[in-house]
């Protein structure tokens, strides 16, 4: 996928419009990358776990036939992924425990991921980020960001996460 539609003010790929391609393209290109030797597919997107959707809220059922499709492809040994909103994560705990079964995730057999925290402030949020937490509210990030960790604590799912220092207009209390 490109595009994300959150509208982070500082991220060019947030501003720009969701587009997926088909499950039948993904996997065309993953059979090439295996024919070549390629064992390890990552799927790509700003927030792998709203494929197929252009709302905010993961659709489960799309996003596990993704991955069970890949899954699927003869000589794919390991799926990985590039990128995943916390919000996401937090307004759908079952796909991502779905995921980790479909990958099967273990404590000693984990995925990595990047996301963006940014910020720990609310205020920064809602002034430069708004649609980053939705479809939670900005006052709500700090608690949307420990249960997304929380989340994928459990799931088998390890986050590198971005935070950003000195964003327009922030204070010693941001």
């Amino acid at each position: 996928a490109r595009g994300c539609g959150r509208g982070c003010r500082f991220c060019m790929p947030t501003l720009r419009r969701i587009r997926h391609r088909s499950v039948e393209d993904i996997s065309a290109d993953v059979r090439t990358n295996v024919a070549f030797g390629v064992r390890c597919a990552c799927l790509h997107a700003e927030d792998v776990l709203r494929y197929g959707t252009l709302g905010i809220v993961p659709d489960q059922d799309r996003v596990v036939a993704l991955f069970e499709a890949v899954r699927g492809i003869s000589g794919v040994e390991d799926i990985s992924v590039s990128h995943c909103a916390l919000a996401s994560i937090a307004s759908s705990p079952q796909t991502v425990g779905r995921v980790a079964e479909v990958l099967g995730l273990e404590r000693h057999r984990w995925m990595g991921f990047q996301t963006g925290i940014e910020t720990g402030s609310p205020r920064l949020i809602k002034n430069l980020m708004n649609m980053k937490p939705a479809p939670f509210k900005a006052e709500e990030w700090g608690h949307v960001v420990e249960s997304a960790f929380a989340i994928c604590d459990d799931s088998n799912w390890v986050p590198a996460a971005t935070i950003m220092v000195n964003l327009p207009g922030e204070t010693e209390d941001d």
